[in-house]
C-alpha cells in the first residue's frame, strides 16, 4: 500500500487477513517492489484466534482478540511515527473544495453520517481518522472502507448490495469507490458532533476556537507522540482560527446536507 508518501507491506499467513486488508485499504493498494517498503508488518498465527503482529521487527500486538481493529490501529500508529501529520478521531467530507470535520467519540454515528453525505453529493476524506498538516491546515484523505453495522442497513438500504463482512464479528464494511474520495483540501468548518436522539432538529451553535483546539487534542491519536507539544497546539490553533467552529447536536441526518450547504 501507499498511504501519503509511505510504502507499507503487510504479509499474513491467513487468507482471511489478506482479504480484510484488501477490502479495507483498497484505495491505497499499489503494485511495487516489496524491497521499497518503509513500513513492514507481518501477521503470524498460533491457532485460529491467537496471533501476533510484528512491526519493524518488534512484536506490536499479541492477543486472542479480533485482528481487524488491531491491525488498523498499528498501521495508523506506524504512519503517525513516520510523518509530520497530526491525527485525530473525527469524520470529514468535502464539497466544492471545502471540508467539513466532525469531531466525536467512537460509536457516535460518524460512519453513518459520512455515508449519508456521500449519497448526497459530498466526497469522503475519512469516516473515523482525520489527518491534518498543522502547518497548512490541509486535510489529507484517509478513505478506509467505511465500517458499518447491520442496523445501519435499515436506515440506508441502498448499501445492502455493496457491504462486505470482515473477521470482526458483527462488523461490516463498505468498500470505497474512487469517485467517492476527495482530494486534499483546507478545513472550512469544524463541528463538535453529538448524536442526540432527543433532538428532532439539529441544534447548532458557534464555539470558541480554543475550545475546538482542545477538543482536537483530547480526541488525538498522535499528540502524545509530538516532540514539541506546545508548538503543535499553537499550529493547530492558527489553522482553526481560519475556520468556522460549531457544536452540532441531533440525529436527523436527512436534513444535514441542506444545513451544510447553507453554512457554506
Amino acid at each position: 500500500m501507499k498511504i501519503f508518501d509511505k510504502i507499507i507491506s503487510v504479509k499474513a499467513e491467513r487468507q482471511c487477513a489478506i482479504d480484510d486488508i484488501y477490502n479495507t485499504f483498497s484505495f491505497f493498494l499499489i503494485e511495487t517492489n516489496l524491497t521499497q517498503s518503509e513500513i513492514n508488518i507481518i501477521i503470524e498465527y498460533n491457532d485460529a484466534n491467537d496471533y501476533r503482529i510484528v512491526y519493524d521487527d518488534k512484536i506490536s500486538a499479541c492477543a486472542k482478540v479480533n485482528l481487524y481493529p488491531k491491525l488498523c490501529d498499528i498501521i495508523r500508529r506506524a504512519i503517525i511515527l513516520k510523518t509530520n501529520l497530526f491525527c485525530f478521531h473525527a469524520a470529514a467530507v468535502e464539497k466544492n473544495g471545502k471540508s467539513y470535520i466532525f469531531v466525536s467519540t467512537g460509536n457516535s454515528g460518524k460512519s453513518t453520517l459520512c455515508t449519508t453525505l456521500i449519497l448526497n453529493g459530498y466526497k469522503l476524506l475519512s469516516d473515523d481518522t482525520c489527518w491534518i498538516d498543522p502547518d497548512t491546515g490541509v486535510i489529507h484523505p484517509y478513505p478506509l472502507a467505511i465500517g458499518t453495522r447491520y442496523k445501519t442497513l435499515d436506515v440506508l438500504p441502498a448499501l445492502r448490495d455493496i457491504v462486505v463482512k470482515t473477521t470482526f464479528p458483527g462488523k461490516l464494511i463498505i468498500p470505497i469507490l474512487n469517485d467517492w474520495v476527495a482530494t486534499p483540501c483546507k478545513a472550512f468548518a469544524y463541528f463538535l458532533w453529538n448524536l442526540d436522539f432527543q433532538t428532532s432538529q439539529f441544534n447548532i451553535e458557534t464555539v470558541e476556537k480554543d475550545e475546538l483546539a482542545y477538543n482536537l487534542l483530547s480526541h488525538s491519536f498522535s499528540f502524545k507522540y509530538c516532540l514539541n507539544k506546545r508548538e503543535t497546539f499553537y499550529k493547530l490553533l492558527s489553522t482553526i482560527n481560519k475556520c468556522s467552529c460549531y457544536s452540532l447536536k441531533g440525529h436527523n441526518l436527512s436534513i444535514l446536507p441542506q444545513l451544510l450547504d447553507e453554512l457554506s
